[in-house]
């Protein structure tokens, strides 16, 4: 077997036998090539120094953009930025909508659902059922509160009395209000309501907005009045003439004034003549003919 020192010195031998027939083979094309003349000698140098000389120059490409493509992009852009603007637009219009408070909303209610009528100044349709006005604070408004502060100062529920006291101090400004709790406290009107167990029922018979003066409302209506008095339930009815005098309020339609837009600053009554012909004690909790 032959050693590994004898396989690397055989394969040098076929190298330089290779080599060698290479030479041989380039020295006999030398022979039977055809002269050079000097000319043609020096063009492979030549050649070789503007080779070089190439190699050591940075090569420099310039790109040049296809007019038809910049336009394009152009084009693109300017319409992106419309859309961009339009859609701003239109989200800062959608934005005010959503915060503003509605002036007036008009609905329409009828067996068949309720219907929008108008909201935001903006009409959606007309029915006989409904008129169209500016959201101004109107007579109807000023007789409601009037009735309404009347109804729950003359209505005696023994069940919510605190309640209706408390909700109809709430209709008036803040110093009326004020005064008619102190009345109420000084004279112990609610300790004589339970005491009594009174019990009330207020009927509007007929109010109206004075002419001279479209502040004040005037209203007339009836009392029906039980009471215990020593063990003996006994009934009343009072018919009353009562003046209700109205302010605005600052913060227009709220829930402190029943979405009216008014507050009351001062009321008093007078007890009209029984037709009966029989005297009746005064109504409930009055002890003046005028209240704060």
């Amino acid at each position: 077997m032959a050693t590994a020192v004898e396989a690397i010195n055989g394969r040098r031998d076929a190298s330089a036998f290779v080599f060698d027939e290479a030479e041989d083979v380039s020295a006999e094309l030398m022979r039977h090539a055809p002269p050079i003349e000097d000319g043609e000698a020096d063009a492979p140098s030549l050649s070789a120094d503007s080779h070089e000389a190439s190699q050591s120059l940075e090569r420099v490409i310039d790109y040049v953009a296809d007019p038809d493509t910049v336009e394009a992009n152009r084009r693109l852009m300017s319409a992106l930025g419309i859309c961009v603007v339009i859609i701003l637009v239109q989200a800062a219009f959608n934005l005010t909508l959503y915060l503003r408070r509605p002036d007036r909303i008009v609905v329409d209610r009828t067996q068949g659902g309720d219907r929008v009528v108008v909201m935001n100044n903006r009409e959606y349709g007309l029915t006989d059922n409904v008129s169209v006005s500016p959201d101004e604070p109107t007579a109807g408004d000023k007789k409601y509160l009037a009735s309404r502060f009347l109804s729950l100062y003359y209505g005696n529920n023994p069940d919510i009395r605190d309640r209706q006291l408390n909700e109809a101090i709430e209709l008036m400004i803040p110093s009326r209000g004020r005064e008619l709790f102190e009345y109420l406290r000084r004279n112990r009107v609610l300790e004589q309501q339970s005491a009594e167990s009174w019990q009330a029922r207020w009927t509007e018979q007929q109010s109206w907005v004075d002419q001279a003066d479209p502040f004040t409302v005037h209203v007339i209506g009836t009392q029906s009045l039980t009471r215990v008095v020593e063990g003996r339930a006994v009934e009343e009815t009072h018919q009353l003439n009562l003046t209700v005098r109205l302010a605005r309020d600052e913060l227009g339609r709220a829930d402190r004034n029943n979405r009216t837009g008014y507050q009351i600053t001062w009321f008093g009554w007078e007890e009209l003549p029984n037709t009966q012909g029989t005297e009746t004690p005064p109504p409930a909790g009055a002890t003046a003919n005028a209240r704060p």
